[in-house]
């Protein structure tokens, strides 16, 4: 699996990742539009990446990335592709991005899902890709649009009502 850019590694979820993804979690704003993770416990969080370590282990080919900057190694932050958990009694697969504030707004998000959908269509010849996220992340759903998703549907988790976009290469 190869998913670098000109700009950045894309490797997956390592246990020494966990102290600085940790920190980035601990960053303001940052689950403003993730709300099953927003105002968790650092243990919650490090639930959290304890079960994505189990979700690399079990999936080999799709899971849950650290993204670094080439030359620095400095973390920007994470990409996904994954299925729900079990628990939401939901059995699709998902798209996304969460990174570190001081590389918002600086293309990251659509160059590396934009890598991650090409590997998704060629090497694992997905037929479609979903993407779920809160209405009020404006920002995240015109990035999508400009990477070709469409407004698909609402869905319920939990007690929040999201959004599912789709990108399908029929």
């Amino acid at each position: 699996m190869h998913l670098e850019t000109e700009r950045t590694t894309i490797t997956f979820l390592k246990e020494s990742d966990i102290e600085e993804l940790l920190d980035m979690f601990s960053e303001k704003d940052t689950f403003k539009y993730i709300k099953p993770l927003k105002d968790k416990t650092e243990e919650e969080h490090k639930a959290f990446l304890d079960s994505k370590l189990k979700v690399n282990a079990q999936f080999k080919v799709m899971g849950y990335w650290v993204v670094r900057e080439k030359g620095t190694n400095a973390l920007i932050g994470t990409l996904n592709y994954y299925p729900m958990p079990e628990s939401s009694g939901f059995t699709f697969k998902h798209i996304g991005a969460h990174f570190k504030r001081d590389f918002w707004g600086k293309g990251y998000s659509k160059e590396l899902l934009s890598r991650l959908i090409c590997y998704l269509k060629e090497e694992l010849s997905e037929k479609e890709i979903l993407a779920i996220l809160e209405s009020e992340h404006v920002v995240s759903k015109k990035m999508l649009a400009s990477l070709g998703f469409k407004f698909l549907k609402f869905v319920q988790l939990g007690e929040e009502s999201i959004e599912m976009h789709r990108l399908g290469f029929e």
